[in-house]
Order: C-alpha cells, then sequence, then structure tokens
C-alpha cells in the first residue's frame, strides 16, 4: 500500500522550464534610469558607472543613480556614446548637440563644438556613430553617412577622409579607434544594403590607407542596415561584425568568420571579457563564445532583449544595455547558477541532501524535489509527500526519507520505488562520520554506516528536550547532544550540560559536526560558530561568519566548512588553524537569496537552499576580493558643499559640517566606519553615506573613513575650525597684558591716592593728638594752680615750697612730652611719679600710693601716647581718693607685660566709678581730662588695638567699692632690647 502511495505521488513528475540558470538584476526607469533605452555603458576613472539613454545620462556608484540632462550641462538629452580620455575627461555624443564632456563634477561644451553643431545642421539625418579627442584636443569624428572629420581645438576641420580619398566618398564608413599607442581609423566599404567587400584601415600616424578584402556570400533577398561594429583585441587582431556576420581578423587576414541565425542581428554590442571570452549583442539576447573562439557553439542569455552594449565592470560583473525600453541588466558573475521557486512548482526548499541518484531537497510545501544527476533541467516533483522538515541520508548508495514512517528510496535507471525502512528520524554527519543517528520518543541510537548495527543507546529520560542535532566521536566513545536549551555531552555513562563549562553554549544549537577526530563544531542561532578542541577542551570563536543567527554548518569531501544564515553562506578553509580563511557569497555574487536554509555537494559543485531559489556554484570558486573604491565626496559647511581638498582652515561660524563619502562596489554593500579625531576617538559603523557633526568647537580636527573590520584608512582630511577673534592666543594675551596693565595702572594709582590719605591722615592724627596735648597742658595747670592756692588758703606756706619745686619739674616735664607723640614707659611712669608726689603733698596722710613695673620690662624701649595716663590718675585722685573721710585712701599703678601687649592697671579704694558718674550728673560737671583721653583713643584705636575697662576693685564694699582702670595697648619696643629695671 505504501508503494502505491508514493507512485501515486509522483504522477509521473512534472518538468521544469529549460533555461540558463543565471538571474539578471534589471535597473529601468522605475528603479533609477532616467529612460528605459540605454545605448551604452562606461566606468571612469573614478569607478562611477554612466548610462547613456533616450533622455540624458546617469551616473551609478552601487547604491544610487545621480541623473544630468541638458540644465546640467548635455548638449542634446539623447546621447549615443562615450569616449574616456588619459586626462580622465568622459566625453558624451549627443544626438544633434554634438560633443560634451563631464570633469570635476560639472558638464562643459568644448570650444569647437559650436561649429561642429553648425555642420550637423547643415546635413539631413547626420548622427556621430563613433570619436574620439586625442591628447592635442583634436576630435575625430565619424558620422553615420560616410564622413569622417578631423577638428582642432578652434574649430576648425583639418582633414576629411572623402577629400583624402575620393574612391571613399560613396562608400559607407564607420570608425573606431585602435590602440593609443598606435591608433587607427578602421572604415569598411561596400554598396548600399549589400555586404561590405573591403576593410580600409586608415594610420593616424601617417595618414595611409591599407585594404583587407572580405569574401562574404552575398544574399539579394536580405536587405542589410548600414551598421558595422569594430573590436580591436590587440595590436595585430580584431572583430568585425555587420549584420548578422561575424569575423576575427589578424594581421590583415579573416581568419574565423561565424554567421549567426537571421533575427540576430548584431547591434553594437562587442566585449571580450577578464577571461578571453566573447560577448556579442544582438537584436534578440547576447552570445557568449567562450575564449573568444567562434568555432564553438555559444550560450545565450536576455533571448528577448535587443542589447546595444556589454561591459565588464571593476569587480568582474557585467551590464547589459537594451533598447527596448528594459534599461540596464546586471549579473555579477556567470558562476553561481540558480534556479527560482517558480520555476520549481512554487516549491520553497528546506532541506537539501546529494545521494547517489542526484540531489534531494524536502519543501515546505509537503513536497520532495529531486533532480537527477544534477541537472536543473530533469526536476522531478513528488507532490503530497510530507518531508517539509525530514532529513535525507544517503544509506549504502540508496537514500533514506526520514520521517514518521521512513522509507528507503532505491533507483533504477530513473525510477525510484519505495522500500520499508525501520529507522526513524535518520541524521548522517558530514565528512564521511561512519554513524548515522536516529531517536524516538523512547531512545537515541547510533546506527554503524557499514552493518546497520547499533553502536549506542541512550535513554531519551534523561533529555528534557527534543535532539535536534547530535554527533559522536569516531570511537563512539564521546557523543555530543544540541537542542534549543544547549549542547550536552555524554561520556563514560555519564550525560553532561557544557554551558556549565562555555556559557557561550547556552543557545539553540543548530548543528554539530566532527573534524579531524578533534574538532567539533557547534553552529548555533544567534551566538555564530565555535570551534571546541575536545582534547584540550578549549573553545574559540570563529569570526569570520557573515550573520550570527546560523542554520546550518557543512562540511564537503576537502574538509571545508560552510555555514548558512539569513545574510548567505561563508565557506572556511583551514578550519583547524589559527587563523582561518573566510570567503562569503550573497546575492551581490550571484546568490538568488541572502536567506540560506541548507547546503550539500553534488559532483564539486555546492548546492544552496535559499527562500527564493536553488543556487549552485563550483566548490573552488571564490568570488573576486576586489575592495570598493572609497573617498570622500564632498564636504557640506553650513549647508554649501565643498570640494574636500579645499576644506583646510575655517571660521568659528563655520562649525556645522556633513561629510559625503562614496563607495563604489555593485557586488556587496559596504558598511562604513568614521570618526572625527580632535572630537571623539571611537569608530561608527554606518551604512549611510554621509555623517553630519553640528555645533563644532574650534579646534584641529582629522576626519577618517574606512570599511568595517578593516585596518586601513581609506580616505582622510584634516581641517582646523579657527576660534573667534576674542579667543585667539594674540588676543587673549593682548587683553590680559591690558587687564594686568590697567590693573597694575589703577593700582598704582590708588595706592598713590591711599598713600596720600594716610599722610594727611596721620598728619590730621597727629595734629588732633597735639591739640589734644594743648588741651590736657592747660587742664593740667589749672588744676596746679588750684592747688596751690588752696595751700595758700589753707596758710599752708611750708608745703608750698617743696610744692612749687616739684611742680616747676613736672612743668618742665610736661613741656617736654607735649612735644613727643610717644614717649617711653620710664618717662611716663617718673612723670606719674613726680605728679603724685606733688598730690601726696596736697592730700597729705589721705593718699598713698604705689608704682609696680613687672620685673625684666624694659621699660626704656617700650614706647606708649604721650601724656596718655596722667589723667586717668588725676580722676583716680580727685573722684576716688578725694571721697574717703578717713586716712586710708590708696593708689595702685601697675605695668605688666602680656603676649604682644601693653597690660596698665590703675586702682583706687575710693567711692566708684559709678559713684563719680552720678555725682557729675547731678553736679552737671564734666571730667575734660577723661573726654580728651577719650578722644585720643579713638584716634590711636585708627592705628593698633586700645581697650579700657573700668571695673569696682571691691564690690562687696557698698560704701568704697573703688575702680580699676584696665588699659591694654599694643607693646612698642623702639630700640633693641637693653634690660632697665627702675
Amino acid at each position: 500500500m505504501r508503494v502505491f502511495y508514493l507512485l501515486f505521488l509522483l504522477l509521473f513528475y512534472t518538468k521544469g522550464i529549460a533555461h540558463k540558470g543565471f538571474i539578471f538584476e534589471n535597473f529601468n526607469a522605475k528603479n533609477g534610469l532616467p529612460g528605459g533605452q540605454v545605448y551604452q555603458t562606461i566606468q571612469d576613472k573614478e569607478g562611477f558607472l554612466w548610462f547613456a539613454t533616450d533622455r540624458g545620462v546617469s551616473r551609478y556608484d552601487g547604491h544610487r543613480f545621480i541623473y544630468f540632462g541638458p540644465d546640467d550641462g548635455l548638449t542634446d538629452e539623447v546621447v549615443f556614446g562615450f569616449f574616456l580620455g588619459n586626462d580622465g575627461r568622459l566625453w558624451f555624443n549627443t544626438y544633434h548637440g554634438g560633443l560634451c564632456y563631464y570633469e570635476k563634477g560639472t558638464i562643459s561644451e568644448p570650444a569647437f563644438n559650436k561649429h561642429l553643431k553648425a555642420f550637423i545642421k547643415e546635413h539631413v539625418d547626420i548622427v556621430i556613430v563613433s570619436f574620439f579627442v586625442d591628447e592635442e584636443e583634436n576630435a575625430w569624428i565619424g558620422f553615420n553617412n560616410g564622413t569622417l572629420l578631423k577638428v582642432n581645438a578652434k574649430g576648425e576641420i583639418t582633414f576629411r577622409l572623402a577629400e583624402y580619398d575620393p574612391s571613399l566618398k560613396r562608400n559607407f564608413l564607420l570608425i573606431k579607434t585602435e590602440s593609443r599607442e598606435n591608433p587607427n581609423w578602421i572604415c569598411s566599404r561596400r554598396e548600399p544594403y549589400n555586404l561590405p567587400d573591403t576593410i580600409a584601415i586608415l594610420s593616424l600616424a601617417d595618414s595611409s590607407l591599407s585594404f583587407i578584402p572580405v569574401e562574404l556570400k552575398k544574399e539579394s533577398h536580405i536587405r542589410f542596415s548600414s551598421r558595422s561594429v569594430f573590436y580591436q583585441i590587440d595590436d595585430q587582431s580584431f572583430l568585425f561584425a555587420f549584420g548578422t556576420n561575424l569575423l576575427k581578423v589578424r594581421n590583415g587576414k579573416v581568419i574565423q568568420h561565424r554567421k549567426l541565425p537571421y533575427d540576430k542581428e548584431i547591434l553594437y554590442a562587442l566585449l571580450i571579457d577578464q577571461k578571453g571570452d566573447l560577448w556579442v549583442g544582438t537584436r534578440k539576447g547576447v552570445y557568449c563564445f567562450k575564449h573568444a573562439d567562434l568555432s564553438r557553439t555559444p550560450l545565450l542569455y536576455l533571448e528577448s532583449q535587443q542589447i546595444s552594449s556589454v561591459y565588464q565592470d571593476h569587480e568582474g560583473g557585467f551590464w547589459f544595455t537594451s533598447l527596448n525600453n528594459n534599461g540596464v541588466f546586471y549579473q555579477p558573475n556567470f558562476e553561481v547558477h540558480s534556479l527560482p521557486n517558480h520555476m520549481m512548482g512554487e516549491n520553497n526548499l528546506k532541506h537539501l541532501c546529494a545521494g547517489s541518484y542526484g540531489v534531494y531537497g524536502g519543501s515546505i510545501e509537503d513536497n520532495l524535489l529531486i533532480f537527477p544527476h544534477g541537472n536543473f533541467d530533469e526536476l522531478i516533483i513528488i507532490k503530497d509527500a510530507n518531508y517539509d522538515h525530514s532529513d535525507i541520508v544517503s544509506w549504502h548508495g540508496k537514500e533514506v526519507i526520514s520521517r514518521t514512517t521512513p522509507q528507503l528510496l532505491a533507483f533504477s535507471d530513473s525510477v525510484p520505488h519505495v522500500v520499508d525502512f525501520k529507522y526513524a528520524y535518520a541524521k548522517r554527519n558530514d565528512y564521511n562520520i561512519p554513524f548515522v543517528w536516529i531517536h524516538t520518543s523512547d531512545a537515541f541510537q547510533l546506527i554503524s554506516t557499514r552493518d546497520t548495527s547499533v553502536v549506542k543507546e541512550l535513554n531519551m529520560d534523561c533529555i528534557t528536550q527534543r535532539v535536534r542535532y547530535a554527533t559522536a566521536s569516531k570511537d563512539g566513545n564521546l557523543i555530543w547532544i544540541g537542542h534549543s536549551q544547549g549542547l550536552w555531552m555524554y561520556e563514560r555513562e555519564k550525560l553532561s550540560k557544557m554551558g556549565n563549562t562555555f556559557p557561550e553554549l547556552e543557545t539553540s544549537i543548530t548543528d554539530l559536526d566532527l573534524v579531524d577526530d578533534q574538532y567539533l563544531l557547534i553552529t548555533t542561532r544567534g551566538k555564530g560558530v565555535f570551534r571546541y578542541n575536545y582534547r584540550l577542551q578549549k573553545l574559540k570563536k570563529l569570526h569570520g561568519i557573515l550573520n550570527a543567527y546560523c542554520d546550518q554548518t557543512y562540511i564537503d569531501s576537502k574538509k571545508q566548512a560552510w555555514v548558512t544564515s539569513f545574510s548567505g553562506v561563508t565557506r572556511i578553509t583551514a578550519i583547524a588553524s589559527d587563523d582561518p580563511c573566510y570567503a562569503h557569497f550573497t546575492t551581490q555574487n550571484g546568490l538568488i537569496s541572502n536567506v540560506v536554509h541548507n547546503v550539500t555537494e553534488f559532483n564539486g559543485h555546492i548546492w544552496a537552499a535559499t527562500a527564493e531559489g536553488i543556487s549552485r556554484w563550483s566548490m573552488d570558486w571564490t568570488p573576486p576580493g576586489s575592495e570598493p573604491k572609497t573617498s570622500l565626496a564632498a564636504v557640506s559647511i553650513n549647508g554649501k558643499k565643498h570640494d574636500p581638498g579645499s576644506v583646510s582652515k575655517l571660521d568659528h561660524k563655520e562649525n556645522y559640517l556633513d561629510f559625503f563619502f562614496n563607495s563604489i562596489s555593485f557586488q556587496r554593500p559596504v558598511t562604513f566606519q568614521y570618526r572625527l579625531r580632535g572630537l571623539h576617538l571611537n569608530w561608527i559603523n554606518t551604512t549611510d553615506r554621509h555623517a553630519a557633526y553640528v555645533s563644532l568647537e574650534p579646534g584641529h580636527y582629522v576626519f577618517e573613513l574606512k570599511h568595517q573590520g578593516e585596518e586601513k584608512i581609506r580616505s582622510a582630511i584634516a581641517f582646523t575650525i579657527s576660534p573667534p577673534l576674542w579667543l585667539t592666543p594674540w588676543f587673549l594675551i593682548s587683553v590680559t597684558l591690558l587687564l594686568v596693565g590697567s590693573t597694575l595702572y589703577v593700582l598704582r594709582l590708588r595706592y598713590r591716592i591711599i598713600r596720600r590719605e594716610n599722610k594727611l591722615y596721620e598728619l590730621f592724627v597727629r595734629s588732633e593728638q597735639k591739640a589734644l596735648r594743648a588741651q590736657i597742658n592747660p587742664h593740667f595747670l589749672f588744676n596746679s594752680f588750684n592747688s596751690i592756692l588752696e595751700l595758700l588758703a589753707n596758710k599752708e606756706y611750708e608745703a608750698v615750697q617743696p610744692y612749687m619745686k616739684n611742680l616747676s619739674r613736672l612743668m618742665r616735664m610736661v613741656l617736654r612730652h607735649s612735644r613727643e607723640e610717644e614717649v617711653s614707659l620710664l618717662q611716663e611712669i617718673e612723670l606719674l611719679q613726680t605728679y603724685l608726689e606733688i598730690e601726696k603733698l596736697r592730700f597729705g596722710k589721705q593718699l598713698s600710693f604705689e608704682l609696680e613695673v613687672e620685673p625684666g620690662l624694659p621699660v626704656d624701649v617700650v614706647y606708649l601716647p604721650a601724656l596718655f595716663l596722667q589723667p586717668y590718675v588725676e580722676n583716680a585722685l580727685k573722684h576716688g581718693i578725694r571721697s574717703r573721710q578717713d586716712e586710708q585712701g590708696r593708689l595702685h599703678i601697675s605695668f605688666r607685660r602680656e603676649e604682644n601687649g601693653l597690660i596698665v592697671r590703675i586702682e583706687d579704694n575710693g567711692k566708684g566709678y559709678a559713684h563719680s558718674i552720678r555725682n557729675n550728673r547731678l553736679s552737671k560737671k564734666r571730667s575734660y581730662g577723661t573726654k580728651i583721653n577719650g578722644e585720643r583713643i579713638q584716634l590711636f584705636k585708627t592705628k593698633a588695638h586700645f581697650d579700657i575697662h573700668i571695673s569696682p576693685s571691691n564690690p562687696a564694699d557698698p560704701i568704697y567699692p573703688g575702680t580699676i582702670i584696665y588699659i591694654q595697648m599694643p607693646l612698642k619696643i623702639k630700640h633693641p632690647y637693653v634690660p632697665t629695671t627702675l
């Protein structure tokens, strides 16, 4: 029944449409080109591709198209072709506008073009079909009516071939430049609407003509157009095409002739590519002759297109321009053959396996696809086979299709039949490991491929997750099991979780492969691919993978690893070395899709199952490694674009910069890295083509650009943003000097003013002190005379004489002291001693006094204000001692040093300071001496610290509390210390 069911599903099989296996990328008016009719393409010296169309020209860098039209300088909207000069100028051949050229971002018209346009206007239906401009700026121009002109820079026609050789006047002429070392013009001569009978070669060196006869069979029923095409192979060989005829000429002889089918008229497209293959564009497709051998059977591509030109870019990619409004077709190479899903019955393959009969694939549509002998053209589709998640294993020359009820497909000739097979979920390791493994809900088994015996069996109870991938060492002693939660290892009857030792393996495992019986390749979904040396127990990540989300790693017969991901396929060679080699295969290299699920090897080719179909290529082929041409295109300063070479020194306001860069690559997208040294040192990744910086501070900067993952700096530009005037060093120095000078000048003026004010104030203080001292003198004299009068009134005549003697002595002292601002403490004590002796005569037994000086106090060099203490002593006598009714009045004056000050203590035992103030208020008397001294103290305080404190000496005595005058003043020593005591 099972056999019948499978045979019924075949019905018998459907065959795919015959094809050449290549998917061409198409560019047209919908995705960048200005028009669909494209005449020619060329690559300039900077690497840009240019397309000549019926609606202007377009420049392409692999990223975007930039349009140029009449508003940009083109002399006509229709552009037929290009010429690239040695000086880098790109010349355009327009319909009615003559010639113009592109240079440094601008399209310009040469001076001679106005004469050329006038010549074209004079002739009806005349069109330039070929031209070039020599190094002397002479334009050599051939027209479709057989005219050949040489025009100099002034517009003067200096050569006309028809005038040079009248025999060619009525013959059709098409010209093409030869090698620049020995330039020639090639001409064809024929009768109208017939095949050419002669090829003429004009040497530009000496204007000599040579002729090559052409013997072609006359075809009177065919009317040929006037189109002829020439292509130089080398200095001795060239190709000549006319109608459907293709000739190879060498050393003046036709050595090969190939006639194409009548509907394949050759247009303008001839090219020998980098491998030496010849491409010929026709009205119905493009032919490829391997090794430019016209005797070989050519390959035909793009059969429905009118191919006007074929071009191969610097990366080896092919560009085919068409004339039937379909734009341009691009193929990065002809190494990768592809079959899209729609040519496989809309099947999306997930699994591939190579067997003895061919290549097998399981699709998500539950179909099994078989490619017998690896041919795209012999596709077998078994429908509704439920193989979307199945794996296919080659087993003893037969193919095991593993699923819930596994079956064995045994192929006899081309008809498969089904044999029952007892194992489920069979999977085989890559690189000829002699086991397959199966698992059921109960057990995991390793099966020998030699005799189908069970080598190892594990109970599935110890594994919580369904086994997705497994492998084993060749001796079967080590088994690794991977599932969605990580990787496990079975050794010596024990199962251990490897994530405990290597946290990187705590992720979903998508494949396991053994290499050289020493290394285990661990493929993950999210963390890339790891190489585990299980003998040394060392884990290393392989960093050259395109994407960390990987589906499979396949080990081919040459021990190369192929890793599939959502970013294409990566081939790893020298897996076991410290520096493996990586090669990447993506849509930029010809893959039909970058989303690759599975790969396998068959007949020396790698087959890849992708989201869009199958791609295959030789396993030894490596995509060309040409580096993208990367450069800074422009720098925008405050919104205005500049050439990068003109940016060096900027004003402080020019601080909004946009850097625009180009990277010309048609086969791979480029990820840039850039940084602005002076602002940041870290590299910034971007796929955009510009970097913006706003409000840059003044300073020196270097903008650097490179490709991601490379060390080489592709482009760099250094510039400086000048600081504003007020931040320039010389300005700051000038302002600083000015400020310092001004400050010094102001301080000097202020110092002078303060000095003057201090001098004036000092004079004022001195004057005040003198005035006060002058007030003390009469006050003292007044009190002394009062005492004398009082003695005379009391008839104490005997006391008057000593009194007068001491008075005269005191007067001399006062007179001498009054002329000095300061006197020594010794002089002040002598004055007080004399004064108190006078007062003792007057008070009698009512007064006893004592002057005490601290031992060691240098009274002769300690100075204090003149006549400073006498008023306080007089106050103590007058208001203190006199108030006592007994004869026990005492006055004690002491002098001592305290740190840097002089302490004077005047103590009496009279009625007290409060009683004196109360009596003065009642009598309305004022103590002039004390008042004058108070004013003097205020003046002294402006220069030094003076402090006076008055308190009772015996507050417990209610009648005679006494008074203590405590005076603190600076200890001022004027001369070197000389010990002097009283």
